[in-house]
Parts: C-alpha cells; structure tokens; sequence
C-alpha cells in the first residue's frame, strides 16, 4: 500500500512540474556585437510565438523567459502571442524597442489572469481527485 502512495505522489509531482523553457536567440554569430533584449512574462506562457521584425523566432513553445542576444544597433519590432484557454484575455503583445551596442532592455511581459471558468474546472478535477483518492481510506478503518 505505501508503494502505490509513492507512485500516485510521484506520477503526480512529474505531471505537475513545470516544464517551461528559458529561450535563447542569438541573432547574429559576431560577438563583439552586444546588444541584449530580455522578455519577462509574468508567469510561464504556453502555446507561445514570437517574431521579430517579422522573422519568427518562436513557434508553440512553452516559454518562463526570452533572451535575445547579439542585437546589432537599431529599432526593433516584437510581437509576442500565446495562447491558453485558461486565460481572461488573449496575450497578444506588441514591442517596439531601439538597442544601442552594449545596452541590455528588460521587458516585462504582462500574462492575463485566469478566467472564472479556468476556476472552476480546476476546482471540479482537484474535489473529484481527493474524493477518489480518499475516500476508500475512510472506509478501511
């Protein structure tokens, strides 16, 4: 019986843990270029795409942060989107930035809040869990 508790909290750590990435994009092998750009979101953004003066970059990855590295001078255009049924608003940002060599910009990505209806799915599966889960050990004594 502790054998299945152990795999059950197992399975469930693996399933529940984060797999979110921290993306690098060097835009260009010249080192001695050293522009930075940082994207931030919030929290981790699933189903994530990123284009950069209309290049894409990123396509439906799971993204906790972006850094864009050997920026030459200039003006840029990011546009960051992600899609996640679980949010209020669709994150659909849009970044204008200018780089100067040696300079480092940090953005910080604002992820909409969860939706009501995201609420209350995820409280109907966590109640059926814990009613599956415990409810036979109530039973036993």
């Amino acid at each position: 019986m502790k054998n299945l508790h152990f795999i059950i909290l197992f399975v469930l750590a693996v399933g529940l843990s984060s797999c979110a990435l921290n993306y690098t994009y060097t835009y260009q092998p010249n080192p001695t270029v050293t522009g930075k750009a940082v994207f931030l979101p919030t929290i981790a953004t699933q189903n994530t795409s990123v284009t950069l003066n209309d290049s894409l970059i990123l396509e439906r990855k799971y993204v906790k942060s972006l850094t864009l590295e050997n920026l030459p001078e200039g003006d840029y255009f990011l546009h960051y989107s992600s899609y996640d049924q679980s949010y209020k608003d669709k994150l659909d940002e849009k970044y204008f930035f200018k780089i100067e060599n040696g300079t480092k910009k940090v953005q910080i990505v604002a992820v909409p809040p969860s939706s009501t209806g995201f609420w209350i799915w995820a409280g109907l599966i966590t109640s059926t869990i814990y009613i599956v889960l415990y409810m036979p050990l109530l039973f036993t004594y």
